[in-house]
């Protein structure tokens, strides 16, 4: 129909939108990433003061390290399951860091 106007845009309005987009979702992730990274250096401190070394290794690895918990096992000789009871108990420990 031909009695309603229409209002195209064009393709440079549709690019300039998009960098704009683009660069509000990089400041965004870069204000995440200082987030995180402040997040990692409290939890590495509470982490810390856990008095069972093998808690503090686990979780360490785990969380902020990224390892996975076979491979956690491995460097505590134990098994995998294992791991996951002593995550359990790593966490508790973490819980009640005052």
């Amino acid at each position: 129909r031909y009695d309603k106007d229409s209002v195209q845009t064009s393709p440079q309005d549709y690019l300039t939108l998009a960098i704009a987009d683009n660069v509000e979702l990089e400041k965004q992730i870069a204000e995440d990433e200082i987030a995180l990274e402040d997040l990692k250096g409290k939890t590495y401190s509470v982490i810390r003061k856990i008095e069972n070394p093998e808690y503090r290794a686990l979780l360490e690895w785990y969380y902020l390290n990224d390892r996975p918990m076979l491979e956690i096992a491995n460097k505590l000789n134990v098994s995998e399951r294992t791991a996951y009871y002593l995550r359990d108990d790593a966490l508790e420990a973490f819980e009640a860091v005052p």
